[in-house]
């Protein structure tokens, strides 16, 4: 670790955003040997993965469950450095439930090196008939085989045979519907954005059904992208795939954290910064990132004052960077106006208690609900009710 009088002879980089990114950024500045303040408007870090403290639980829970897989090399990394490997539990084995309620495993081959190592577990899938099964390995492979620079042979810009505006599992829409997207009135998507090839329409070209599509396709693209499938651009569906499934044998295991994201990175990551000498600012909300030209030189806080830096990162979400620069600062990157009408996809979260156990798995997929996967995170009491005989259990 570097030492506090080479830090204090380093320049100053403002990192504006407590989020995983900025804290992330944070960590790499300080390990090089640059003095560096972070500043996050909430009065805790994590953005995104920060829990909520909720009384009637006693203790902090996440907003949303969030997993990571084996392919994720640079969470492993991060996690390696700040000494928090351990705290997370890893499945090599999934389980899936079709329609009818009956559970099916999904797990590597022993002997199949990849890509073939999850062919078996795939044809393991019995809420899908055989053809399906079969039809789903002959375009994973193709997918594979897609060039990522080039639009591939067999996607019509026309198809026909599946409505994606009308597919749904239970209440979810699997194709686009007006009535549903969380979209700002004002939005307008690129010029080319008709002709950019997306996964739906590449299914549609490789003959995959239906049931296909709304059982296994939408199932693993909802989770990893949070998108609908008539909006995922194919490439992005190729890497999905390609480097969480078929790149090596273990990318596709999926990694949860043992107990909360706050105690399996945001705290561990926390400390990490402290001990690096990082000036953390919580509750600190920048007005204004001041500059001249292509470089920065101030950050205005909502008191008015300023804070002179000879760096900025600005790590916060992206429909947020373009009113913290100042005018000069603007104009150097013009992209950020087109930045702000890109939309989100937002991750929903439903956290029930029982007062018995209705699991002994893990977690498991459910490939016919509008909700993807369960995760049990065993026996925690609510302070509120459970043990308390006066209180009616209830989820």
């Amino acid at each position: 670790m570097l030492s506090a009088q080479r830090q204090s002879d380093a320049p100053l980089v403002a990192v504006v955003g407590g989020g995983l990114a900025g804290m992330t950024a944070a960590l790499a500045l300080a390990d090089r040997g640059l003095k560096v303040a972070l500043l996050e408007a909430h009065r805790r870090l994590g953005g995104r993965i920060a829990p909520i403290d909720d009384a009637l639980v006693g203790e902090p829970i996440d907003f949303c469950p969030h997993v990571a897989m084996g392919c994720c090399t640079n969470l492993a990394h991060l996690l390696r450095r700040i000494g928090a490997a351990d705290r997370w539990q890893r499945f090599d084995k999934l389980h899936f439930f079709g329609p009818q309620g009956k559970r099916y495993k999904f797990a590597a081959s022993r002997w199949l090196p990849a890509p073939l190592h999850l062919l078996p577990a795939l044809l393991r899938q019995g809420y899908l008939s055989l053809a399906d099964r079969l039809a789903i390995a002959r375009a994973l492979w193709r997918l594979a085989g897609t060039d990522a620079d080039s639009q591939p042979v067999g996607i019509d810009s026309h198809p026909v045979g599946i409505d994606f505006h009308r597919l749904r599992i239970g209440s979810q829409p699997v194709g686009i519907d007006s009535e549903h997207l969380p979209l700002e009135a004002d939005f307008v998507p690129p010029a080319d954005a008709e002709q950019q090839p997306t996964i739906a329409r590449w299914l549609v070209a490789q003959r995959q059904s239906p049931e296909a599509i709304l059982r296994f396709w939408a199932v693993v693209l909802h989770s990893a992208l949070s998108e609908r499938l008539d909006s995922i651009d194919l490439h992005a569906a190729r890497k999905v795939f390609v480097d969480g499934f078929l790149a090596a044998r273990q990318a596709w295991q999926v990694y949860t954290p043992a107990s909360s994201l706050w105690q399996g990175v945001c705290q561990p990551l926390a400390e990490a910064l402290q001990q690096r000498n990082v000036d953390i600012r919580c509750g600190d909300r920048v007005k204004r990132i001041e500059g001249a030209g292509h470089r920065a030189t101030a950050v205005v806080r909502a008191d008015g004052s300023s804070l002179p830096a000879q760096f900025v990162i600005l790590a916060v979400a992206w429909h947020q960077a373009a009113e913290l620069l100042a005018e000069p600062l603007r104009a150097a990157v013009p992209q950020l106006d087109w930045w702000a009408e890109m939309r989100g996809c937002p991750i929903a979260a439903v956290h029930l208690w029982f007062d018995r156990p209705i699991t002994s798995l893990p977690s498991a997929v459910l490939t016919s609900q509008c909700g993807w996967w369960v995760f049990n995170k065993g026996r925690r009491e609510l302070a509120g009710w459970c043990g308390s005989p006066q209180r009616e259990a209830r989820p």
